[in-house]
């Protein structure tokens, strides 16, 4: 199950890079449209950062910039997943 705060309409193909450090993980995604957001926005990227565990849980903080002003965050979000 996955519980987000917010509207980011994520998918496994927007995916663009991965890197895992240690128990760290980082995920980029490549620009997309997301329907959710504003016609105004534009193309999208999110980021995000947590821990890579491969246990049964795993948390993190999700931001979604539009591609136009990367620098600038649209929506932030805490993301928690569990695994039944």
């Amino acid at each position: 199950m996955l519980r987000t705060v917010g509207p980011p309409a994520v998918r496994r193909e927007h995916i663009a890079a991965a890197t895992i450090v240690g128990d760290s993980a980082i995920y980029q995604s490549q620009p997309y449209t997301d329907d959710a957001m504003p016609k105004e926005v534009g193309q999208v990227t999110f980021r995000y950062a947590g821990l890579a565990s491969m246990g049964t849980s795993g948390t993190g903080n999700l931001s979604v910039s539009p591609v136009s002003k990367p620098n600038t965050v649209i929506v932030r979000a805490r993301v928690e997943a569990t695994k039944r």
